[in-house]
């Protein structure tokens, strides 16, 4: 099992998830609160339509589009796929460069929930 980082407090519930082909689990722990530091600096965020974000010293952070380019990949692929004959070996298997499901994917869903 590979850590994110260091369990710090009681553990309370463990999650136990499956996506694709890697096991998550998400630890759920009761420790004391740390108190943070104050800051007396004020901020601007505007979400837009020429630009994904603009803040507030002016940066403005183009829409990276993800679902256009897996889109663009997707109708790719398919083409691609349409194009291999019914009747070749293997022909019911997926091929080696369809996209695969990733952690995003919709099909994905939690297996068991331990409280």
């Amino acid at each position: 099992m590979k850590l994110h980082r260091r369990v710090a407090g009681k553990i309370k519930t463990v999650t136990v998830q499956r996506d694709v082909d890697r096991w998550y689990v998400c630890f759920s722990v009761a420790r004391e609160a740390a108190t943070m530091p104050a800051v007396f600096t004020e901020i601007g965020v505007d979400v837009g339509l020429d630009s994904f974000v603009t803040l507030a010293h002016g940066t403005a952070i183009d829409n990276p589009r993800h679902l256009a380019k897996g889109l663009a990949r997707l109708r790719r692929a398919q083409r691609r796929l349409s194009r291999v004959s019914g009747s070749a070996t293997g022909a019911g298997k997926q091929p080696c460069w369809w996209p695969r499901p990733t952690a995003r994917s919709a099909t994905s869903e939690p297996l068991a929930t331990t409280m």
